[in-house]
């Protein structure tokens, strides 16, 4: 027999009886019929079917916590469902909300529907669900289909219902079934009713939201390595948040440390906060973390705020966490979530777990701390132009060094190279260093570079060091750096920075990356170099001479064919005017004299010739310099070679004052006056000065001289000195004996003195000065009476004498023929008058003595000392007579 398709009561079973074997014949007999008397056999209760044995299933699209999403239905009927039949089910209260307008057929059946719903309403305080629910949803057959056959599967989708606003079971779904038009007899059915035998649709796994506006961001207020800071955690919730849930989040190990204890509210949230955090706590080598973390962070709100809206964007800030001690990828935050109260039912979740679908908040990027704020040094221990030296490199850290761990440095292309292979350790490090560099091999011309670099030197510690704590002060130097090969500013060094083993993951940094914070080391400025050797001197050292000057230079750096030499005399010479210059230098060059105290020789070559090396030897002779006037120090001297611009240096050096040690700084005679001599008369001058030596020598030439090189023509009389001794005016002194024996000076003079000093192969020092007038005695040119050459003693006679030089006041006298000496006793003209006119005896003395001491006295005594002043007079002054 098959049961009736529905439940519900039978009816009363119409006839039961027993009858002969007719049939007609009843023995026993129920039934509507008059005779019978037995009851009649009682109906029975069908009851609804069981979906054919299967499970209805009722599942939301979305699982998501808080989606609105369809519902997706299915069951297989077990007894077919009429046209105007219903199917009926129910939604539980952990639903935020039903909305149940329409649905959508799949499969299975057809026709249309009418659909509605019973049951509370939901009800919301700022979006969070508080009460609401079951919901009893009908879906009503509308008669213009066809009856669904027994065992048809059907699938069929009820549009918008709101999933629970949190994760986990919506529990079972508390009754399903199909029904007759009346909605009460049911076909079908599983429910919690005594007939029903069919399975409820089994609960669904609601899963966290996924923050889907945008993923949760956790973004270090300081991005620098190392650094303590605040962790600001961005994120919108898609569901509300209870003024008791908990905010749980992991921070990864690649932060240093953690250890937070407070939260403080930036948007979005208010009320108070507790905060506690579980993980291995972080374990340290010389303030350089070895090990620790993750660290898992629950922020419980404290009941005191408000409920937050779901879509609200929340932001708050974590106190006291501490970035990885170099740049970087933090990694993934690998867990973030809201949850309720229990720490365990999800609400929105971004994790790895199976239910969450939310992306977890992105990696952040540290970057290279800046040397703690110092900015860094490299600085040559020669601050010299074109010395190979050592590059001393300070700087201070602000993350711990590795053992392992690199130090880079980049040195600009100004240095002329770099050849670096040891490192010497000032302080702050230990431990063994491999030095390598790159960079563009250095081009010379000459020794002058004229390409390289930069180089990038990288510095790699052993391994058999300790970590460099944080803080301190690390003083390295690198070795075997030439600096550039004049002076100026070497520039920036473009980069310095510390990393791991990598190479590439930076400590601390300072460069012109995006990212690098620290300061650049600052330009160093290279001084002009000194020469290996410079020489200057007049060739002559005789005060006010118009002599030559030689001066050569040994380049400590080489000199371009373009380059400007200038050297400075100091303003105590007289003049610097040279008309040549001769020199070893190739190519050809221009010079000039600029200023006259000091005076400064500008030699310019231009351009024809080649590189003067580092190490030549430069000569240079000039003339026309004219010594300072009076004998003592010169003044130093100063060379500079410069680039073309003649404002760069190169080399430059200072040669020592040289001591213009011979001068004539007064004159005497033995009689008579300085300025006059008698041709043919012997006559002794005694020269008084400094670096006077016996040997030396005068001669008188003509007026018309005006340089000392006029001294080497003809001179009317040249002696040599003797007798060096003890001057009272000067150190020296010489006496010459002269005379005149060609002509008197009445053509050409008077004549002007040259002096020659013997002790060096000097030329001839003009003093203009100086002079002489060299008179003569021609004859008797007449008598009063008589005959020129007769007297008559006691006899007065007026005798016209002829000459050069004579004049009133002139005195003469008549001396025995056979002395020829003027200072012997004669016979003197004198007064004669009448009135006292008588015989005298021959004198027995001459009437006027010869001097018994010279107007000077020639020098007793050789000086034994330099001279300690300067002279007094010009020596081209005219002298004073003794």
């Amino acid at each position: 027999v098959t049961n009736q398709q529905h439940e519900g009561s039978s009816g009363i079973f119409p006839l039961f009886k027993t009858t002969l074997a007719d049939g007609t014949t009843a023995i026993d007999e129920s039934s509507p019929e008059a005779d019978a008397i037995g009851a009649t056999t009682p109906a029975i209760t069908f009851t609804p079917s069981l979906f054919s044995n299967s499970r209805p299933t009722i599942i939301p699209q979305s699982l998501i916590a808080g989606d609105l999403t369809d519902v997706d239905i299915s069951f297989v009927t077990e007894n077919p469902i009429p046209a105007n039949g219903m199917i009926i089910f129910e939604i539980p209260s952990t639903f935020t909300n039903v909305a149940a307008t329409s649905i959508t057929i799949n499969s299975g059946i057809d026709g249309t529907f009418t659909v509605s719903q019973t049951g509370t309403a939901a009800a919301f305080a700022s979006t969070l669900k508080t009460a609401g629910g079951n919901w009893i949803v009908t879906l009503d057959r509308q008669n213009d289909g066809a009856t669904v056959a027994s065992g048809a599967t059907v699938d069929i989708t009820l549009s918008e219902v709101v999933i629970q606003q949190f994760e986990g079971p919506s529990g079972d779904f508390p009754m399903f079934k199909t029904t007759l038009a009346d909605g009460t007899t049911a076909i079908d059915e599983s429910s919690g009713e005594a007939d029903a035998i069919g399975l409820v649709p089994a609960s669904v796994i609601f899963t966290p939201s996924a923050f889907t506006y945008a993923e949760p961001t956790f973004v270090p207020q300081s991005l620098i390595a190392g650094a303590e800071t605040t962790l600001r955690i961005t994120f919108i919730i898609q569901n509300p948040l209870r003024i008791d849930d908990k905010i749980i989040f992991e921070i990864p190990d690649t932060f240093h440390n953690v250890s937070a204890t407070a939260v403080s509210a930036v948007s979005g949230v208010d009320g108070t906060f507790l905060v506690s955090q579980t993980g291995a706590k972080s374990v340290y080598e010389n303030t350089r973390k070895t090990s620790g973390g993750p660290w898992i962070v629950t922020v419980e709100r404290a009941g005191d705020g408000a409920t937050v809206e779901e879509d609200t964007e929340i932001i708050i800030d974590l106190d006291t966490v501490h970035s990885q001690q170099f740049e970087g990828a933090s990694g993934t935050f690998p867990l973030f979530k809201t949850t309720l109260n229990d720490g365990t039912s999800a609400i929105d979740e971004s994790s790895s777990e199976a239910d969450a679908i939310g992306t977890v908040p992105p990696s952040v990027t540290w970057t290279p701390s800046g040397f703690n704020g110092a900015t860094p040094l490299a600085v040559p221990e020669s601050l010299v132009a074109g010395d190979t030296t050592g590059l001393q490199l300070t700087f201070t850290v602000e993350n711990p060094l590795p053992n392992d761990c690199k130090i880079w440095i980049e040195i600009p292309d100004t240095y002329t190279d770099v050849a670096a292979t040891a490192v010497r350790i000032v302080s702050g490090i230990d431990g063994g260093f491999t030095v390598a560099q790159t960079g563009t091999s250095s081009v010379y011309d000459n020794t002058l570079k004229t390409s390289g670099g930069n180089w990038v030197v990288e510095i790699t510690r052993d391994g058999t060091g300790t970590t460099v704590e944080i803080g301190t002060v690390v003083d390295i130097v690198l070795d075997d750096v030439t600096t550039m090969q004049f002076e100026g500013p070497s520039g920036v060094y473009p980069l310095i920075k510390t990393t791991l083993a990598d190479g590439t993951s930076a400590i601390d940094e300072s460069s012109s990356e995006a990212d690098a914070i620290g300061v650049l080391p600052t330009s160093v400025t290279i001084v002009p170099a000194t020469f290996l050797d410079f020489n200057a001197r007049p060739d002559y050292l005789v005060a006010g001479l118009n002599s030559t000057f030689s001066f050569s230079v040994t380049l400590k750096n080489p000199i371009p064919n373009d380059a400007l030499l200038e050297f400075t005399l100091p303003n105590t010479f007289q003049l610097v005017d040279p008309s040549h210059i001769y020199t070893d230098v190739d190519g050809t060059f221009e010079f000039e004299t600029v200023g006259t105290g000091p005076w400064v020789i500008k030699i310019r070559r231009n351009g024809d010739g080649s590189v003067m090396a580092a190490g030549d030897l430069l000569n240079f002779d000039m003339n026309h310099v004219v010594n300072k006037a009076n004998i003592g120090q010169t003044g130093s001297y100063t060379f500079v070679t410069y680039l073309n611009d003649e404002t760069t240096r190169i080399d430059v050096e200072d040669a020592p004052t040289i001591y213009i040690d011979k001068q004539i700084v007064n004159v005497g005679v033995a009689f008579g006056s300085t300025t006059v001599a008698v041709r043919d008369q012997a006559k002794r001058w005694y020269f008084h000065g400094y670096g006077l030596n016996a040997g030396d020598e005068i001669k008188w030439v003509t007026n018309g001289a005006s340089e000392d090189h006029h001294c080497d023509g003809h001179g009317y009389s040249t002696s040599v000195g003797s007798d060096m001794s003890v001057s009272g005016v000067a150190d020296d002194a010489v006496e010459f004996s002269v005379l005149f024996y060609e002509s008197d000076s009445s053509v050409d003079g008077p004549w002007k003195m040259c002096y020659k000093f013997f002790n060096e192969s000097t030329p001839w020092k003009l003093y203009s000065g100086m002079e002489v007038e060299v008179r003569e005695f021609y004859h008797v040119a007449s008598a009063g009476f008589g005959a020129t050459n007769v007297a008559v003693a006691h006899r007065e006679k007026k005798l016209t004498l002829n000459g050069f030089g004579i004049t009133d006041g002139d005195r003469v006298k008549w001396i025995d023929t056979a002395t020829q000496n003027c200072t012997s006793e004669g016979a003197d003209f004198v007064d004669y008058r009448d009135t006292e006119w008588h015989e005298t005896a021959w004198p027995t003395l001459s009437p006027t003595k010869a001097p018994t001491v010279s107007p000077t006295k020639a020098p007793t005594k050789a000086p034994t000392k330099a001279p300690t002043s300067s002279p007094t007079s010009s020596p081209t002054a005219a002298p004073v007579p003794a």
